[in-house]
C-alpha cells in the first residue's frame, strides 16, 4: 500500500480552535485520500508575539517537510507557509495560500514549484491588519498576488 500524501494545514491569527477554521478541511482531504496534519501554533494576542511564534514554528515545521507535502495556510498561516518556503530545510513544493496576510508582491522560496493564491476582495480583517504601522501582515488576502514587476 502506498503512503498517503500529506497536507499540512496552518491556521490564522487569533484562532482558538483550529478544528473550527482550517481544520474543517481535514474531512474532505481525507475523503480525497490525503493525510491532513493540523499545524497549530496557538492563540497569540499581539502582532509582535505572532511574529515571534510564526517564525519559530516555520523553522520547526520546515525541517519536517517532504517534497510531496502540500502546505495550506490561511491568513497568518499563509504567512507562516511563506516563511517556511524561505527556510533551507523546507522541501514542500506545493503551497496554497488562502486569504494570505502577506504583501501582494512577495514570492515564495525556491523550493515551491506550485502556488495557488485564493483571495477575497471583501477580506476586511486582512485589509485592517495590513494598515497597522510596521505590520507583519500585508494586503494579498484582498488584492491577490501582484508580480513584483507590476
Amino acid at each position: 500500500m502506498s503512503e498517503r500524501r500529506r497536507v499540512l494545514l496552518c491556521h490564522g491569527w487569533r484562532v482558538r480552535d483550529p478544528y473550527k477554521s482550517i481544520g474543517l478541511l481535514t474531512g474532505p482531504l481525507m475523503d480525497l485520500g490525503y493525510e491532513p496534519i493540523l499545524l497549530q501554533y496557538g492563540f497569540t494576542l499581539s502582532p509582535a508575539q505572532t511574529r515571534f511564534v510564526s517564525n519559530k514554528y516555520a523553522k520547526v515545521w520546515s525541517a519536517r517537510t517532504r517534497p510531496s507535502d502540500i502546505v495550506i495556510g490561511h491568513s497568518n498561516g499563509a504567512r507562516i507557509a511563506f516563511e517556511m518556503s524561505h527556510i533551507a530545510q523546507n522541501r514542500a513544493r506545493t503551497m496554497v495560500w488562502i486569504n494570505p496576510a502577506l504583501d501582494a508582491n512577495c514570492t515564495p522560496g525556491r523550493s515551491v514549484d506550485r502556488l495557488l493564491v485564493l483571495y477575497n476582495p471583501g477580506d476586511t480583517v486582512v485589509r485592517l491588519g495590513s494598515l497597522i504601522p510596521n505590520s507583519i501582515w500585508g494586503d494579498m488576502g484582498y488584492r491577490g498576488y501582484v508580480s513584483a514587476d507590476d
